[in-house]
This record gives structure tokens, sequence and C-alpha cells, in this order.
């Protein structure tokens, strides 16, 4: 009997013993999360390489929920929404009101996708096949737009005369222009 409860002793000694290891190894595990409030709200402090960036194959509802954290921080800047309750388009602001805006939601708007961005050393050859692809569906008037003070290259349609068969027809082949030529 005794050499029996000493067996019963042992075994619920070593099964408290693992499962208080376990409990233990369960009750702190350090498992890094792509969901976190740090990364998804990037304080203003933040660098460049914080922000997101927008990619050329975005669903609508992925473009929609990654300008979210922009559009809900201009909202609190008075601009495109409701501040403390009241709506206060951006129309209604001055244009220092709406430059401070930019600058407190800087760090949240996406960057543009990697095809497109003026740091992309590619980026100028993206878009001129992209342009040669619009003239080769018909697309008279289409122009690469190089400004220097934006962050993202782009093509223009209709030319000097706004050609509106340029236009039409540029605005319904350029997606499919931009992935043939994403391609090459």
């Amino acid at each position: 009997m005794y050499r029996t409860s000493l067996t019963v002793i042992g075994v619920l000694a070593i099964a408290a013993a693992i499962t208080g290891c376990s409990a233990a190894s369960e009750q702190s595990p350090e498992i890094a999360t792509l969901q976190s409030p740090e990364a998804s709200q990037p304080s203003p402090e933040q660098s460049e390489s914080a922000r997101p960036r927008a990619r050329m194959d975005m669903t609508d509802a992925e473009e929609t929920a990654l300008y979210q954290p922009w559009n809900d921080c201009m909202a609190e800047q008075g601009i495109g929404g409701k501040s403390d309750g009241v709506s206060k388009p951006g129309s209604d602001m001055s244009e220092a009101e709406i430059a401070t805006a930019n600058v407190a939601c800087e760090n949240f708007m996406p960057l543009p996708p990697w095809e497109e961005d003026r740091k992309n050393p590619d980026a100028i050859d993206f878009m001129e096949r992209v342009v040669a692809c619009l003239h080769s569906k018909g697309v008279k008037y289409a122009d690469v737009v190089d400004d220097p003070s934006s962050e993202q290259l782009s093509y223009s349609l209709g030319g000097p005369n706004n050609d509106s068969n340029s236009i039409s027809l540029g605005m319904e082949v350029g997606e499919d222009c931009m992935r043939e030529a994403s391609q090459q």
C-alpha cells in the first residue's frame, strides 16, 4: 500500500511538473504578429519606410483598407469627414489649414506602387512602356507625366486639345496597358 501511494504521488508529481511547464509556456508566448496598432497606424515621427505601399494588383477593398488610416487622420484634421462630431469639409478650410493637415497625416499616405514610384530607377521605363502600349491600342494622344513635385509617375490622355477619343479609349485600355507593361 505504501509503495502504491508513493507511485501515485510520483506520477501526480510528474504530471504536475509537466502541466506546470506547459502552462508556463502557454502563458507567455512571444510570437510576432502582423496585426499590431503600431504596424497599422504609424506615428508621424516614423520614417517614410514605415508608410504603407500600394500595389498595382490591389482589389478595391484592399485599396480602401490601405487608405483608411490616412482618411481617418485627415478626418481628425477636419478634412473629408467629421472632426469632434462636426462635419468640416476641406473646401471650408484655408490653404494653411489644409497644408497643416497634409503634414500631420503624411506618414499615413500610402506610397505609390513601386512600378510608378519616382524613386524607382526603372519607373520611367515602365511608364514609357505603358504609353507605348496605349499608342499600340489606338490612343493617339498619350504622354508620360514626369512631375518632379510628385512621388508618382503617370501618363496623360487627350493631348493639348483634350482629344475625347484618346481620353475615352485610354480610360478603357489603360489598366490593360499597365498590366502588360508590368509583365515585360
